[in-house]
């Protein structure tokens, strides 16, 4: 699958606890069907708020957003980050928002 950069805008304080930095960098597992939500595996573990997680889910960020790809451009999206111990792999998309990171921010497919 594609290589995907993941740009964190959202909440502020996500940079100063994720070492200056509001960029993950991982690989495309997963797409749904109708291209709304996407599972990502991190290339490293991350940690906010006291949470690890190294999956995320990118889903569309407004309503009738479909995700492109098979373009490169900057993609709006929500984010969750999913960790391990609550992640079930026949259900990846079916979540508890209690157990998960929120984040907002976009995405972008590295060439």
């Amino acid at each position: 699958m594609a290589s995907i950069k993941v740009i964190v805008s959202d909440p502020w304080d996500f940079i100063t606890e994720k070492t200056n930095t509001n960029i993950l960098y991982g690989t495309i597992l997963l797409v749904e069907d109708d291209l709304e939500k996407i599972l990502v595996e991190l290339d490293h573990i991350t940690e906010y708020k006291q949470i690890k997680f190294r999956k995320i889910v990118c889903s569309a960020r407004y309503v009738g957003q479909k995700f492109n790809l098979h373009e490169s451009a900057d993609q709006p999206c929500a984010i969750i980050g999913v960790p391990e111990k609550v992640f079930d792999q026949n259900n990846p998309f079916l979540y508890n928002f209690h157990l998960m990171v929120n984040l907002l921010g976009s995405f972008e497919i590295m060439e």
